[in-house]
């Protein structure tokens, strides 16, 4: 992107969907600028997915089980949690090492860091990457790929970090229930590629702000109404 004018930073995150460009997506002049247009497009675009979509999330039989479990801590414990420790262990499993060099050690990180939170079997990915890194052709040939075809990393990070959030509902599961899940999390994948975005651009702790930004304006409107 050659400049940071309001008018492209809000179009960056629509082609960014459809053909990701590290090189391209990771120039911007006006930082705080680019910042709040992308926060902003990331809880509007997430408040209209989440209308959009609430019915179908009703019709298959999803039933958010967040707030519930929120509701078994503190104010102070909800807030550190949300703004805290949620965003930057997500951040660190989703979004770490997406950037334009691979860092395969990086990459390692984040896959035990997801053992650890979502699935175990993740540590296998962490040893193989570690096993290529350890490998200069195998090495060369991995951070070629990752330089040449940005949209599959960027694409699986953005998708798993949506499909993730499923376990915040409860949910008898049908083929119905499977077809709706994309639509279902469709918020989380708007603020997957809206973090993101922000993470290739301005790095990853900009990207740790917008989501601590966000899930701190989510809480705090959902405690003002409760």
């Amino acid at each position: 992107m050659e400049n940071g004018s309001s008018s492209e930073d809000i179009r960056l995150s629509f082609r960014f969907l459809l053909n990701p460009d590290w090189l391209r997506a990771g120039k911007s002049q006006h930082r705080l600028k680019g910042l709040a247009i992308l926060f902003i497009c990331g809880f509007v675009g997430s408040l209209v997915a989440w209308q959009l979509f609430s019915a179908v999330s009703e019709a298959a039989g999803y039933t958010s089980i967040l707030e519930s479990e929120l509701d078994l801590y503190s104010s102070w414990e909800q807030l550190l949690l949300v703004v805290l420790i949620a965003p930057v262990l997500e951040e660190l499993t989703y979004r770490l090492p997406l950037q334009v060099n691979l860092s395969l050690p990086l990459v390692a990180l984040s896959c035990s860091i997801g053992a650890l939170m979502v699935a175990w079997p993740l540590i296998i990915i962490s040893i193989v990457c570690l096993s290529v890194w350890a490998v200069r052709p195998l090495r060369q040939s991995a951070e070629n790929w990752w330089r040449d075809n940005p949209r599959w990393p960027i694409w699986i990070a953005v998708t798993i970090f949506g499909l993730v959030h499923l376990v915040n509902f409860e949910v008898d599961w049908s083929i119905g229930a499977i077809l709706a899940a994309p639509f279902v999390v469709s918020p989380q994948l708007w603020l997957g590629l809206i973090f993101t975005v922000g993470r290739v651009r301005y790095g990853w702790f900009a990207g740790l702000g917008l989501h601590a930004a966000h899930n701190l304006t989510v809480w705090t409107l959902s405690t003002l109404v409760s």
